[in-house]
């Protein structure tokens, strides 16, 4: 998320514009083709191991239990089982290759910057390194640059095509009701093209927003996170006001309270997110 403030903030000194999109992959644990997964194990694993890691996905079952009370075991066909511990291993191994055929397959021109590793190092300067793209499990973004804000739609399609496909390997599918997307103009048009874009005068997947919700943070086009941090302070001071005497009694260890006072915090200040956003829909001047 930091690398992706600092990236939007650097473009926006150069008057640059760009777009950033975030991405959603529908039931990403459970979809992912039992071939990819095979074809993990194998990569990673020697032949023994291989098989008996194999079987966990392919030999995994679903308990149902019916109206009636009767138990049914259902086989799950693709993907893996929610909580198995080898599963975030063997998805993210698949889906990080996922991302770099991606990124090989989308136009060159709209990558924002490249690094390289330190050139004091032993080995030299690494490999470049695309530092537009970022990403925890299956949410992902990509921060592109429009060099013409009038191909700003035909950026984000052909983002989204080259996704479909890169998922498509995998057997797997973008959400295309989650998906978002925050866009920034620059230059003596920067207002009408924004108007164009929040209006779907043009077409793009997708919602386009001033603020998203992203890894438990909310990015802006402002770069500005005080929103943010206004309504964080706001969840504490409810939460603390809302469980009232329990804060200081000894009676509750001090990590169960800390571990209820994150989780109020949290979900207050989403909730309040949710109630801002849908006043700003409403407002008449949206």
């Amino acid at each position: 998320m930091m690398q992706q403030h600092v990236l939007r903030h650097r473009l926006k000194k150069r008057k640059q514009s760009w777009l950033s999109s975030f991405w959603d992959v529908a039931n990403a644990f459970p979809s992912m083709s039992h071939d990819t997964m095979d074809a993990v194990c194998r990569e990673q694993l020697e032949d023994a191991d291989a098989i008996l890691m194999k079987q966990r996905h392919r030999r995994a079952l679903v308990l149902l239990t019916t109206r009636n009370s009767e138990i049914i075991l259902v086989s799950i066909g693709c993907g893996g089982m929610q909580g198995d511990g080898p599963m975030p291993d063997q998805f993210g191994q698949k889906y990080n290759e996922l991302l770099d055929g991606w990124i090989e397959k989308t136009p060159a021109e709209t990558a924002p910057a490249y690094i390289t590793g330190r050139a004091a190092l032993p080995e030299g300067p690494g490999p470049p390194v695309h530092v537009g793209i970022g990403g925890y499990a299956d949410d992902t973004t990509r921060t592109s640059i429009i060099t013409d804000p009038k191909n700003m739609s035909d950026i984000s399609n052909k983002l989204d095509a080259e996704f479909d496909i890169a998922l498509g390997k995998a057997k797997m599918k973008q959400n295309a009701g989650k998906k978002e997307l925050m866009v920034h103009f620059q230059g003596p048009q920067a207002n009408e093209y924004m108007q164009t874009v929040h209006t779907k005068q043009v077409a793009y997947k997708g919602t386009a927003k001033k603020q998203v919700r992203y890894l438990g943070g909310w990015p802006a086009i402002g770069g500005s996170n005080q929103q943010e941090v206004d309504m964080r302070i706001e969840a504490s001071k409810v939460g603390w006001f809302t469980m009232g005497k329990m804060w200081s009694s000894n009676t509750v260890w001090c990590r169960s309270r800390l571990l209820i006072w994150r989780t109020i915090c949290s979900c207050h200040s989403q909730k309040r997110h949710c109630e801002d956003k849908d006043v700003s829909r409403s407002s008449p001047s949206q």
